[in-house]
């Protein structure tokens, strides 16, 4: 999901559901919890670079996966 925003962030919420085919009540949830900055807040600056980095990986990686 973070990847799909920050290649696309002119997408309103019903297109960006609609991309991994996901219902608005629970793009909603998935977007909430994004929102929340609490999971984020023991990382340094450097460690959210790096993780902000490796995300597309993971997600290539998600998508070439059987």
């Amino acid at each position: 999901m973070l990847v799909l925003v920050a290649a696309n962030p002119c997408l309103n919420q019903e297109q960006l559901g609609s991309a991994p085919d996901l219902s608005a009540p629970n793009l909603a949830v998935i977007l909430d919890r994004l929102a929340e900055r609490d999971a984020l807040r023991s990382l340094s600056d450097a460690e959210r670079a790096l993780l902000i980095e490796m995300l597309p990986k993971v997600a290539a990686a998600r998508v070439q996966a059987p």
